[in-house]
This record gives structure tokens, sequence and C-alpha cells, in this order.
């Protein structure tokens, strides 16, 4: 009887010293999880008022859930690198507050107003860059300081910090499911239904649950963690991960002998493999037992280097090609991890976390580095080459296909991408020469051959409402387009209610079909003369007491025979607009988003 009772108690007390562990690691990120549950309190919230009480907040709560999402990423990263040290970790909390809310209000900034003289897309621009670098480089060091903390090796300490966030994955679906259930039963038997209180129960699981147990298993020690994932990572993710990278090698042995250019999906399938087969390789080659599979994988990433020439040839053809972009300017900077990681392996294994510490320089040269990071450098080679081959052009001196798909590469990455708007300098030149230039592009990209020929088709028709009867309506709406997916349906468009997030459908089938007639049956007409046409029809009856007049139309596809097939694609701007007329007392029937 007294044994068992000492056990007991000597059970309760490792229960206890367990939970005191638990409770303290809690204390060390109070901040970080406190935001995260503060974001889950106020999304709820959101929730409840808008979705069951139909109760506009009266601001933008996107703005503050961003605000309270970057200061719980500082106050991590601050509370995980000063740790112990009070006053350095107030003064990292305080940074992340001035922080966040400049991020918050620049990003909130009207894209069309005015600040200090410069639009207000500048700022937005140049706001969300900073904030994605920052959080990308605060989570990169926030893992290295914590790896610092512990006393594995680095491929151990990874493998570890999967386990437990797998267990913590897994336990929070667990949750989800039971959670779905009884609040499904609830709102059943009391709300008949209606109600969100399953969406609100899986925010505030979210917040009070998978985040808190995210940021404890950085710190998590678990020693099982080898035993339960070696057998998979040894005999299952490693071959998977050796016949992928066979493949790659029948496939670039394929393009040496039949002397083709590597395809645009190559880059990307090579970064794949990289990032999923390095850790694989580098946890078999390092806690694996010395064996002849264990010289095997540690030797892979030896294999995989050649193939680095082949992402270099590929990105280095496309920046040659169409110009530096910002997701070229990354893979040019994946290239270097790649080559950094390699380098790390050969020269010291034993460092392997100094991998992390490569990332985080990269993260600060493409998003925070002035003058050099990814947006600006790609502006500046973009810019460089439209003035080039623009005024070359306008000298009337020769230019090859090529070099007028740059300059219309170029003119339309700083027309449509850049906050500035760079390329408008030149709008005061001749349509002439950038029209050419797009049609150039156009046949690139289709692969114009004897097999047939792609041609660009634009629709231009603007201000196509003039004066019109209101006899008889009693309310009218200006609507703007609310569907932005690439392929349109003309045949089902969604209007949104300018000033509201309100929408309604409406077949205007008929009308895009006219337009695209006209356009190709009279390629070279201009913007005037497709408006002339396209007001001769854009009066729309759509039932129920309603009248739509189409007043903006803007598209433009590609359309032609490409290797013998009929081609049609969807490309370059699109913009529709409308005025709706209703006889009833209701503007329209509409639907929330």
């Amino acid at each position: 009887m007294m044994g068992t009772f000492k056990d007991r108690v000597g059970s309760l007390l490792r229960r206890s010293v367990s939970l005191e562990q638990v409770f303290s690691r809690v204390r060390d990120y109070k901040f970080s999880m406190g935001t995260s549950a503060l974001c889950a309190l106020f999304e709820a919230v959101v929730v409840v008022l808008e979705e069951d009480f139909y109760i506009d907040i009266g601001f933008d709560e996107s703005a503050v859930f961003r605000f309270m999402f970057l200061f719980g990423v500082t106050a991590l990263f601050s509370e995980t690198c000063f740790m112990g040290k009070k006053w350095l970790k107030l003064l990292g909390l305080f940074s992340g507050v001035i922080l966040s809310g400049l991020i918050t209000c620049f990003i909130g900034v009207g894209r069309e107003s005015l600040l200090f003289g410069i639009k207000g897309v500048f700022f937005y621009k140049k706001a969300q860059e900073l904030m994605a670098g920052c959080i990308f480089l605060m989570l990169v060091l926030t893992v290295y300081f914590c790896y610092r903390k512990e006393t594995a090796r680095f491929e151990e300490y990874m493998l570890n910090l999967l386990v437990n966030w797998l267990i913590v994955f897994s336990m929070y679906v667990i949750l989800l499911i039971g959670t779905g259930l009884v609040c499904s039963c609830v709102d059943t038997l009391f709300f008949g239904g209606g109600s969100s209180i399953v969406t609100v129960s899986w925010i505030l699981l979210s917040g009070f649950f998978l985040i808190p147990g995210g940021i404890l298993a950085l710190n998590g020690r678990n020693r099982a963690a080898k035993d339960l994932l070696m057998t998979p990572v040894q005999y299952v993710l490693s071959l998977m991960a050796v016949c992928a990278l066979v493949s790659v090698y029948v496939y670039a042995a394929g393009i040496l002998i039949r002397r083709e250019f590597p395809s645009n999906e190559v880059f990307s399938i090579l970064t794949t493999l990289f990032s999923l087969g390095m850790p694989i390789w580098m946890v078999s080659g390092s806690l694996l037992k010395e064996s002849r599979y264990s010289r095997l994988m540690a030797s892979l990433p030896y294999v995989f280097a050649p193939l680095i020439l082949l992402q270099i040839y590929s990105i280095a053809v496309r920046i040659g090609e169409f110009g530096l972009t910002p997701n070229r300017y990354v893979g040019v900077m994946m290239i270097v991890f790649e080559g950094g990681t390699l380098l790390c392996w050969h020269l010291g294994r034993s460092r392997m976390e100094n991998v992390l510490l490569i990332m985080s320089g990269l993260i600060v040269l493409a998003f925070l580095m002035p003058g050099v990071n990814r947006c600006r450098l790609s502006e500046r080679q973009q810019q460089a080459w439209l003035k080039k081959y623009y005024q070359a052009a306008q000298k009337g001196e020769s230019l090859s296909q090529q070099e007028y798909n740059r300059m219309w590469e170029a003119y339309f990455y700083l027309k449509e991408r850049t906050p500035k708007g760079m390329a408008g300098g030149y709008d005061d030149y001749s349509v002439d020469i950038l029209q050419k230039a797009g049609e150039g592009l156009v046949e690139v990209d289709g692969q114009q051959n004897a097999l047939g020929k792609v041609d660009r088709y634009s629709v231009h028709g603007c201000q196509l409402v003039g004066g019109f009867s209101v006899e008889g309506f009693k309310t009218m709406h200006m609507l703007e387009e609310a569907d932005e997916q690439p392929e349109p349906d003309f045949s089902a468009f969604r209007f949104r209610l300018r000033g509201t997030e309100e929408e309604i459908t409406v077949d205007i089938s008929d009308f895009a079909k006219k337009a695209m007639e006209y356009i190709e049956t009279n390629p070279k007409a201009d913007k005037e003369e497709i408006s002339g046409y396209l007001r001769s029809f854009n009066r729309i009856d759509v039932g129920q007491g309603r009248i739509l007049y189409i007043n903006h139309f803007q598209i433009s596809y590609d359309k032609g025979i490409q290797d013998g097939k009929d081609y049609f694609k969807w490309g370059g701007v699109r913009n529709i607009s409308a005025i709706m007329l209703s006889s009833g007392e209701d503007a329209v029937e509409v639907s929330g988003n």
C-alpha cells in the first residue's frame, strides 16, 4: 500500500515538473503567444458581428490583423534572440510595434492618393516588399537561434522540429474534427444551422492551440524523433529522391542529344528537387550509422551539383530573352543558395546550420537591400532595355524580332508591375513601334512557323454611354468588374456595385462575341472606331425591369493556329464597367462575396 502511494506521488511530482517546464516556456513566449490569441479573438469577434448580427465594423479589419500578425512575428524573434535579457527584449518589442505600425499605415495608403507628392501605390508596393522580407528573415533567424540553444546536431534538431510540428498539427486536426462536430450540433439545435459558431471555434483553436504549439515545438526535445522518422527517411523518401534525380538526369541527357532548349518547368522541378531532397540526403548521410548506404546518401548532393548548371542556363536564357523580373531574381538567389549549401556540405558538414545564415543574407539582399533588391534591380534593367530599343526604333534603326520582344516585355513590365508606372515617360511617342513590338512578342510565344500563325487582338471601347433617358427608372448604380479569373465567363459575368461588396451576375456573352468578331474582321480599327461600333448595341435588358449599359470594355487575347491546331489564350489587360438602371424599389438583386 505504501509503495503504491509513493509511486503515485512520484508520478504526480514528475507531471508537475513537466507542466512547470511547459508553463516556463509559455512565459518565455508570452508576447508572441498572446498576440496569436488576440488575433484569434479579434477575427472571431469580426466574424460574429458581420455574419451573425450583420454589423459593419466600420474599419478595415485586415489592417488590424496585419499589424498584429507582423508584431507577433517580431515578438517571436525578440523573445528567441533576447531570452533572459529583459531590456533588449523590450527594445525589440518596441521596435516591432513601430515597424508593424509603419508598414500597416503605408499598405493602407490609397493607391491613387498622393503622399509627399508620390502616388500611394508606390508606398503600397514598397511596404509589401518590406513586410515579406522582414517576415522571412525573422522566421529563419528564429529557427537558427533556437538551434543554437540546443546541444544536438543541426540535422537531428531539424528532424526533432519536424516531428514536433507533425505531432502538434495532428492534434490540431483531431481537435478541429471534434470541435466541428460538437459546434455543428449546437448550431443545428439552438441556431437552426445559420450561425458561425463552427468557423469561430476553428479560428480560436488556431490562435490558442496551433500557433502556440508550433512555437513551443521550436524548443521541444523529442528523443523519439530519430527512431520515428529515420525508417521512412531511410527507405522511402531517400529512394524517391534518388528516382527523381535519375529522371532529371535522363531528361538532361535527352536535351543534349536532341539539342533542345529546356522547358520552362525544368528550373522549378530542379528547385523543388533540391528543396525536398537536400534535407533528406543530409539527415540520411549524417545520422545513419556508417555503412555503404549512408555513404551513398552523403554523396547525393555532389550528384545534384552538375544540375545547377542546367538551372543557370535555363534562367540565364530567360533573363537574356525577356529581362530581369523579381521572380527571376529570386531564381538567381535560389541558385546561389544551392551553391552555398553544397559548399557548406563539402567544407563544414558539422556546421550545416550556416545554411540558415546564408539564407538570411540572401533574404536581406533580395527584399531589403536598397538599390539592389529584386524590385529595384529589375526596374533598372527593364528601363535600360526600353530606353535603348525605343530610341533606336524611333530613329529608324533596324531592330531584330528579339529586340522588339525585349522592348515590349520591358514596356509591359514597367507599365503594369512597377509602383511608379515607369513606362509613362514613353507614352507620348508613336504607338506604332509598341504595337509592332507587341505583335512580335505574340509570334515568339505562339511559336509562329509553317504550321500556323497566332495574332494578338485587343478590344478597347471607352465612354460608350452618352446621354440616355431615365424615365420610368427609380435607381441607378455604377458597376465595376468583380471577376478576377484569368479566363472570363461572359455568360455569367460578375459585376460589383461600386463602393460596396455586393455583386450581380449578368450575361454579356452576346456583346463580347460581337466585339471580338468586329476586331477580328477589322484588326486595324482604332479606339474611336471600336467605341463607335460598340455603342450601337451596349444596351442589355437583363430582366426584372433592369437595363444594363456597358460603359467601358477592354479585353486582349491571342487567337490563331499553332502547330496545326486552333489556338486561343486570354492575356493582357481586362477592364469592364457598366451602368445599371432599375425600375424597382431595389437597385438590383445582389449577393455578398
